[in-house]
C-alpha cells in the first residue's frame, strides 16, 4: 500500500492579493501533487480552505486551528518567506520546528530574515525550482 507524504504550504496571505497567496503555492503543487515509487504526494494548500477574498469563516480562531492541524499531520513545511513579518506564518514555522517537522525556506535574495527563521529552515533556496528539486531528491525518491 502507497503511503501519503503531507507537505504543508506555509507563507504569508494578509495583505497579499490572492494571485500573491496561491501562485508560488499552486506551482508547487503541480510538480509536486504526484505519485512516486514510495508516496503519494498531497501538497496541503491553506488556500484552497481559506483566503481572504472569499469570506467563508467565522472566526480567526477558526482558520488558526485548521491551519495548525493540517499542519500538525505533515511530513514536510515548505515556507516562502515572502512576508518575513508575518505572524501567521512564524507561528507555523515554530509548531513545526517544535514538532520537528522539517522546514525548507524560499526567499528572495534581498529578503532579510530573522536569524531564528533562518535557523528553523533545514535548508534555504533563492530558487522555486532548485528547491523543488531537493524535495524530489532528498524526501521523495
Amino acid at each position: 500500500m502507497m503511503e501519503n507524504f503531507n507537505i504543508y504550504l506555509a507563507g504569508a496571505m494578509s495583505g497579499l492579493t490572492y494571485e500573491e497567496q496561491n501562485s508560488w503555492r499552486q506551482t508547487i503543487k503541480d510538480r509536486l501533487n504526484e505519485t512516486y515509487d514510495t508516496f503519494r504526494v498531497n501538497c496541503i494548500n491553506p488556500v484552497d480552505y481559506y483566503n481572504f477574498e472569499a469570506k467563508e469563516y467565522d472566526t480567526e480562531l477558526e482558520i488558526m486551528q485548521f491551519d495548525l492541524y493540517k499542519l500538525k499531520h505533515s511530513d514536510l513545511v515548505i515556507v516562502n518567506f515572502n512576508s518575513p513579518e508575518s505572524l501567521g506564518t512564524m507561528a507555523e514555522i515554530a509548531t513545526a520546528y517544535e514538532l520537528r517537522i522539517p522546514i525548507i525556506g524560499l526567499k528572495d535574495e534581498s529578503t532579510k530574515l530573522h536569524p531564528w527563521q533562518e535557523c528553523m529552515c533545514a535548508k534555504m533556496f533563492t530558487s522555486l525550482y532548485k528547491m523543488l528539486y531537493y524535495v524530489q531528491d532528498f524526501y521523495l525518491s
